[in-house]
């Protein structure tokens, strides 16, 4: 903790010599300088001050991390750059990495390199269901187009051999129309996104895992759960056995894992359901169910959201009494102790005139408050 509070001093008093180019009214701990007018980075403190920043970094605090969502056609302004993030974000979450623009792999250079921070991207597993749905979906038409075209041909033919002609024919062509087996859809889906970090030189991945509750689940039931499972968090492991360089961490409800120690060599384990708390008991609440034997409940951490910039979703980042989640949020961490803390949508809250990321900032401090 004294290391923390002589860095976190350090970056007070470089940021104080140069007050007349930042946007920081109340300087509390190391943020974003580089959001304004683009001299930042040629003031002459600003060498020592990132020296700060990554001495902080290193430091004993609460791991922050912001998730991002990036247009694929690259930043469609200020609000979308990394380098605009406050600097007090330790990692940085994509949502999705399949396509990063070169300006976006820039500012990830630019960020890790200057700023200390880390670059990671997230899979779901959920998604990865959805998809294979999709895809069953689909198959299904398929064959029943085909079986609809077919019953019209067979109709149609005059004699009982072009009959069963069509029909032998029909049969053989099903045949090639099935879906995989969802184990095997999951791991292929899988290792073609775990391809992505070394593609895009990324520090890690985040692995979304919510599961289901295992208790009222049939004998059938619960033996493919755990094969998905297995398949999804298993080969996740594997994949961080062999890239332990990289970040590896979770995302999801972690009791509901049924093999406890898939959880074992996570960094941090990031409690879902807190996106959709809708008072500030249920972040209690949350935690509570999480801790349970076998979960890592010292690398436990909640999540939140901003507001979605979506004006029909009235709901994402508001709690039932019209407040802000994130405002809640941070009240909440002044007296309650998680190893980390995750903000999704943290680009909306750019639009501040006065105060870029002001709730993002807001929870940051609660998180790790300086003291003075």
């Amino acid at each position: 903790m004294n290391n923390k509070i002589k860095y976190l001093a350090s970056a007070m008093m470089v940021a104080a010599f140069g007050a007349t180019f930042t946007a920081c009214d109340d300087w509390t701990e190391p943020e974003s300088i580089d959001i304004n007018q683009g001299s930042v980075d040629k003031a002459e403190n600003y060498p020592a001050y990132l020296e700060s920043i990554r001495k902080y970094r290193e430091s004993d605090h609460k791991q922050v991390y912001a998730w991002v969502n990036l247009n694929e056609n690259g930043p469609i302004g200020q609000s979308e750059r990394l380098t605009a993030l406050p600097d007090s974000i330790d990692v940085i979450v994509l949502s999705t990495p399949t396509k990063i623009h070169p300006t976006v792999l820039a500012d990830m250079n630019t960020v890790r390199e200057q700023k200390g921070m880390k670059v990671i991207y997230q899979i779901d597993f959920d998604a990865l269901k959805a998809k294979y749905t999709t895809l069953c979906e689909n198959v299904a038409k398929e064959r029943s187009d085909l079986e609809l075209e077919y019953a019209a041909l067979i109709n149609a033919a005059e004699t009982e051999e072009e009959k069963a002609a069509l029909a032998e024919e029909l049969d053989s062509k099903l045949e090639d129309i099935v879906a995989p087996v969802i184990e095997d859809f999951i791991l292929a889906n899988l290792t073609e996104s775990l391809s992505y970090a070394k593609d895009n030189n990324l520090d890690g991945a985040m692995f979304a895992f919510d599961g289901k509750a295992s208790n009222h689940l049939t004998e059938k039931e619960l033996a493919e759960y755990k094969a998905q499972q297995l398949v999804f968090l298993g080969a996740a492991r594997d994949w961080h056995k062999r890239n332990p360089e990289l970040a590896y961490d979770f995302l999801g409800i972690p009791q509901n894992v049924s093999d406890k120690e898939l959880l074992n060599e996570f960094g941090m384990l990031f409690i879902r359901q807190g996106l959709s708390a809708t008072n500030v008991n249920l972040y209690t609440y949350y935690l509570t169910l999480a801790q349970t034997e076998g979960v890592p409940v010292e690398r436990l951490g909640m999540m939140t959201t901003y507001t979605s910039n979506d004006p029909d979703d009235t709901a994402t980042g508001m709690f039932s009494d019209g407040t802000l989640a994130l405002d809640n949020f941070a009240k909440w961490l002044q007296s309650h102790d998680v190893a980390c803390v995750g903000i999704q949508n943290v680009q909306n809250d750019y639009f501040n005139p006065q105060n870029p990321f002001s709730h993002v900032r807001a929870v940051i401090q609660a998180a790790n408050p300086n003291i003075k």
